[in-house]
């Protein structure tokens, strides 16, 4: 008996010490690997302390990969550059746009090596002028929290170009919110969603595009409002659905529906408001010229 409980107690203890050994080496492992992992530092920490040279000119445009940027290694080192979503790129000619980045850049960069990568960024100065090809921006700095709230947001995204410009220049220039359109329909819904939550206000339920022009980034000027809305109808009756302004005055009749049925519905409408007065305006239905069976607002701005 005295023999079995030694087996057992030797057993025990060889068992005991060869869990701590795999755990003293599963430990050690994970440690060696944290500090093998390379951890990217931002270009403009790099730049200041003169671990690497940076330079940032313009491809030609305002959208997408519009910039190009030249990295130096000025040491044998390898080293991990980060180019941030939320930096503001500065364009040295102050009439031309600055280029906000929304996708992270992240790049290893060989000793004395030198490479160059895209920087995908968009304008922020939407009344300034398009950079042109070859003009230099200087490496700025991190915008405010806010910018960095979105671009990180869309850092993931898979908008088109148009989309995700409309957003830069909802923070940046305090653009309607009801100007970011685009598909698909949900993440764009998502994306104005954080657009209210950043700006604290409602989200419009329309959309507005404006006219475009050749000789400015963003004319200002509306062209059309677009949306749709649901209302219910109790009885069959005559329906019109107008648009008024401010003051209760008709602006225009957009339909009208005789003997409509019961139920509920969807409307939808896509108003030219080419040269309309800036301001608030109501789309409103009524049911036999009387009662008002929805009333949506909208602005023009």
């Amino acid at each position: 008996m005295r023999g079995i409980k030694q087996g057992l107690c030797g057993s025990f203890i060889r068992t005991s010490l060869s869990s701590i050994f795999y755990l003293f080496i599963s430990v050690n492992a994970l440690q060696v690997k944290a500090e093998t992992t390379p951890r990217h530092r931002s270009v403009d920490s790099l730049i200041s302390e003169g671990f690497i040279k940076a330079s940032f000119v313009s491809l030609g445009g305002y959208q997408g990969n519009c910039v190009e940027a030249s990295l130096e290694n000025n040491t044998g080192n390898w080293i991990y550059v980060w180019i941030e979503a939320g930096r503001r790129l500065v364009a040295d000619d102050s009439t031309k746009q600055d280029i906000f980045i929304v996708k992270d850049n992240k790049i290893k960069l060989g000793p004395w090596a030198k490479l160059k990568t895209k920087v995908f960024g968009f304008c922020c100065q939407s009344s300034d002028g398009a950079p042109k090809t070859k003009m230099k921006f200087n490496v700025g700095y991190m915008a405010p929290a806010d910018w960095v709230r979105l671009a990180q947001f869309l850092s993931t995204s898979n908008f088109e170009n148009n989309t995700l410009q409309a957003a830069v220049w909802c923070i940046s220039n305090n653009h309607s919110i009801s100007s970011v359109y685009g598909e698909p329909e949900a993440l764009v819904k998502a994306l104005k969603d954080t657009l209210g939550s950043i700006k604290k206000i409602p989200v419009p339920w329309y959309t507005t595009t404006y006219e475009t022009s050749d000789t400015s980034v963003f004319t200002g000027d509306p062209k059309r409002v677009s949306g749709k809305f649901n209302y219910y109808v109790k009885h069959h009756g005559d329906l019109v659905v107008a648009i008024k302004n401010k003051n209760g005055h008709t602006v225009k009749i957009l339909s009208e529906f005789y003997n409509h049925g019961e139920g509920s519905f969807e409307y939808q409408f896509d108003l030219n408001v080419k040269g309309w007065s800036k301001g608030e305006y109501h789309l409103v239905v009524y049911e036999d010229y009387a009662t008002v069976l929805a009333n949506k607002s909208f602005k023009i701005e």
